[in-house]
């Protein structure tokens, strides 16, 4: 199952009175030594039964619970995934673990609901797209997911060399300006031949774009990028000769690159709209309130870490004493959660747009939450 399938059928899940882990291993193994994602589940593991005890023990579901995350410990020994994410609830029989192909933070939690947070941050930044390096005889296309080459696409036009070697013998003299026509025709249809086909892989499975070329190709391919709508794109100084493990660094960094300033983009919009009497609010209390009410439209969330408070998700009571341990208006258990990891995991719970954003001071002030309403 794809890990956007996984995210989004974990949120669907309803609520337990029962403790709901959720755990992120870093498996990636240096030299002679134990990962450190194996330490911590085996400390985790010594200390099962007093996390269970905090939600009220039950000696069936530690003891199925512990068996499952025993068996996980042994795989992790000859596993060579970088990361794995397991979620385990015997009373909702979820006993899941799934292979990352990225290395997360050693991370534990004990809630009442899967916390998504860490795997949608990862996905987030480490989102697809693709790379294309071509000249006017051959397009190379590299399909990036999660930080890896997962395709590789050439596309060629055999008869263009057949054109240019002609030229070269001189055959074709007298005839110049018309061969030049053909030869700059030949090269639109064969960059829109390759637009084509990646506008279908954007659609498909990714979200931007970047071209590299030589410099008869590139202003042909600017040319044509200028008349699309809402495709995003860049560029990059490599060529048809760069190897692909460098394709993929310099892209990664352009990557990254482009989707800190379009973070910090959508926040600097956000901020110049607040206040404007336009229906946007900020603060966590407001955005959670308007959650609850269906009003949410988009939800901004800053990169930081939010405070922990104390969450029904049951009635959606929420405090920020998290001495308490029993809902006040429904008498069923609390979980303790950072309040931007519950905002986020209620985004794909209700299927609410939302944005990751660099973190400002104006914006901190406001705790690093706003939202766009419906009404």
């Amino acid at each position: 199952m794809p890990l956007q399938e996984t995210i989004l059928k974990l949120a669907q899940i309803n609520p337990t009175t029962t403790p709901f882990f959720s755990i992120y291993l870093n498996t990636l193994k240096p030299r002679g030594k134990k990962s450190s994602g194996e330490v911590f589940l085996r400390k985790m593991i010594l200390q099962f039964e007093n996390f269970h005890s905090e939600y009220g023990y039950d000696a069936s579901s530690v003891k199925k619970e512990k068996a499952f995350l025993e068996k996980t410990l042994n795989e992790l020994t000859f596993s060579q995934a970088a990361g794995y994410a397991v979620f385990v609830n015997s009373s909702q029989h979820i006993y899941e673990t799934r292979q990352l192909p990225y290395s997360p933070a050693d991370q534990f939690f004990c809630q009442l609901t899967a916390n998504l947070y860490p795997l949608v941050r990862l996905q987030h930044d480490l989102e697809n797209y693709v790379a294309v390096v071509l000249d006017t005889r051959q397009a190379k296309i590299f399909t990036i997911g999660l930080g890896k080459i997962v395709e590789t696409k050439i596309l060629e036009k055999e008869e263009f060399v057949d054109v240019r070697l002609k030229e070269k013998l001189g055959r074709y003299k007298v005839y110049k300006n018309k061969l030049e026509r053909k030869l700059d025709l030949y090269i639109e249809n064969f960059v829109e031949e390759v637009l084509k086909d990646v506008k279908q892989k954007v659609s498909d499975q990714a979200g931007f774009s970047f071209f590299a070329g030589d410099e008869v190709i590139l202003p042909v391919v600017d040319k044509k990028l200028s008349g699309l709508k809402n495709f995003e794109h860049g560029f990059l100084k490599i060529d048809i000769k760069t190897p692909a493990p460098e394709v993929l660094s310099k892209s990664l960094a352009g990557f990254k690159k482009s989707k800190k300033q379009k973070r910090t983009q959508i926040l600097q919009e956000f901020l110049e709209h607040l206040g404007s009497g336009r229906k946007i609010i900020s603060g966590f209390e407001k955005a959670f309130e308007n959650f609850k009410n269906d009003n949410i439209l988009t939800l901004i969330v800053g990169l930081a870490p939010g405070y922990e408070i104390c969450f029904c998700p049951f009635c959606w009571y929420w405090e920020k004493t998290i001495k308490l341990k029993t809902c006040p208006n429904c008498n069923l258990p609390l979980e303790v959660v950072d309040y931007r990891h519950k905002l986020v995991n209620l985004a794909y719970r209700f299927g609410v747009k939302f944005h990751f954003v660099e973190e400002k001071p104006e914006f901190k002030k406001k705790e690093g939450v706003g939202a766009y309403l419906k009404r």
